[in-house]
């Protein structure tokens, strides 16, 4: 029996030039009709070949009888196939192939052309979208061809047993549904709804083995989710959504560290250590693995899984940390008590992170004093070495932190202090950069000859601030 099968494939595939099918299944043994569709299946999948027409010859003795086509009937398995390729492993190509060349044999001659070609552009629509991984362009065109398809519907136009397959394409792409588009995406709005569209979809890559594409939709549906939380309208101007990752970022290595985790909500430190390990798999895949790690496909698929899960359950919330200063100056104290005094009274800070070193702090007490500032509003934070201590750099900047993190606005001062100093205050501009802290930043002017500033240092002087100078 397979002997036949091999023939009948080497045959027809041996010719070398795209065949047009024509079977005569009428006559031989029963198991025949069989064998041509196993050989046809094949053909028409990894070999040039057209399937025409199957006839089957309706004789009764000798008379002439009825000639039957069974073409529709491959067509149907040639359609469950690919719609099979379509819901498994979410590829909408051959799906959308096989709509455009053979849906005249699932819909009725006397339906109007332009609904059936209209479903064949929706599909055709929706593959380049979905093999891309474009939610948003995914929930337009699935909207578009559920439209489409009810008009169809409702007119009873699809022939049976085609309705099954148009149902299940329903069934799948119906949670994707979204708004859809016209000139831009601008009236999309970003809602709880959007939020569990985007959610689906990312179930059905990863159900489909796509992974990389999964992951790259978690991230930016956990930068949704902070959009959301925090209410932004504007959602998908990119600078709106550098914003937010510049947030996710800070929260994750905040996560890492003890003494900052304490300020952290549990619901922050859910959600900073899942983007931290929802990036790093992401990077694996977006870098093509070009990574010194080695790629585990089954750990990663779990760990996969693991952050999909995670983001099922995770709720939308603010992603800074509860502000407890309104204005919080961070400035270096040399032995000029004059430069704190002048940014204490030109920024008008509601609390003052000092960092200075053993030998300079009573003078930075001092400072405070005459400009009337609260000295419990004042943090020292004191270097061993205010010159060459750079090994002091990572806990200078862990004490700095908590308060950084839970300030609505920094004011950064650069005049004043050793270079060293002046290195940590530039280390957390930076860091209020990252995390989408509001800030400015300062340099003071004095005139005065070092000898009437020494003498009297307790003067207010010029105030520049860069943001200004850079505009």
């Amino acid at each position: 029996m397979m002997q036949v099968l091999d023939k009948v494939i080497s045959e027809i595939a041996g010719r070398g030039e795209r065949v047009k099918l024509t079977i005569d299944i009428t006559n031989g043994f029963r198991y025949f009709p069989l064998l041509y569709f196993s050989a046809v299946s094949f053909l028409t999948t990894f070999r040039n070949v057209e399937v025409d027409r199957i006839l089957y010859g309706n004789i009764a003795g000798e008379n002439p009888g009825e000639i039957i086509d069974l073409s529709s009937a491959f067509s149907f398995i040639q359609w469950s196939q690919a719609t099979h390729s379509f819901l498994k492993f979410g590829k909408v190509e051959s799906l959308a192939q096989i709509v455009k060349e053979k849906l005249g044999q699932a819909v009725s001659s006397d339906h109007p052309d332009k609904t059936v070609s209209d479903i064949i552009k929706s599909l055709e629509s929706m593959d380049h979208r979905i093999s891309h991984a474009l939610p948003l362009e995914i929930g337009s065109c699935a909207t578009d061809f559920l439209e489409k398809l009810e008009v169809l519907n409702s007119s009873k136009s699809i022939v049976p047993p085609f309705t099954h397959i148009f149902n299940q394409i329903a069934q799948i792409i119906g949670p994707f549904a979204g708004k859809k588009i016209s000139a831009d995406k601008k009236q999309i709005r970003l809602s709880e709804e959007e939020l569990e569209r985007e959610i689906e979809i990312a179930r059905w890559f990863f159900s489909s083995g796509r992974v990389g594409d999964t992951l790259l939709l978690l991230r930016e549906y956990f930068v949704n989710m902070g959009l959301f939380a925090e209410g932004y309208e504007d959602w998908l101007e990119q600078g709106t959504r550098r914003h937010i990752e510049g947030k996710l970022g800070p929260l994750s290595r905040l996560c890492a560290d003890e003494r900052m985790a304490a300020h952290l909500t549990e619901k922050q430190l859910e959600m900073g250590q899942t983007w931290e390990k929802l990036s790093q798999l992401r990077n694996r895949y977006a870098h093509a693995g070009f990574k010194v790690e080695k790629t585990r496909s089954r750990k990663e698929l779990m760990d996969v899984r693991d952050i999909l899960e995670k983001c099922e359950v995770l709720e939308p919330i603010p992603l800074s940390l509860n502000s407890i200063h309104s204005r919080l100056l961070i400035t270096p104290v040399g032995k000029s008590a004059g430069t704190l005094y002048s940014a204490l009274k030109h920024t008008e800070p509601d609390y003052c992170i000092a960092i200075t070193s053993k030998e300079s702090v009573d003078l930075a007490r001092q400072a405070c004093r005459e400009a009337s500032f609260d000295e419990e509003k004042t943090r020292y934070i004191t270097l061993k070495d205010p010159y060459e201590g750079y090994d002091e750099l990572d806990e200078v900047r862990a004490q700095c932190l908590p308060d950084l993190h839970q300030a609505e606005r920094v004011l950064f001062n650069l005049t004043g202090g050793t270079t060293l100093m002046g290195v940590i205050v530039h280390s957390m501009i930076r860091e209020a950069r990252r995390a989408g802290i509001s800030s400015r930043t300062c340099v003071l002017i004095d005139k005065r000859s070092p000898q009437e500033q020494q003498d009297n240092p307790f003067v207010k002087s010029d105030i520049r601030w860069l943001e200004d100078l850079d505009s």
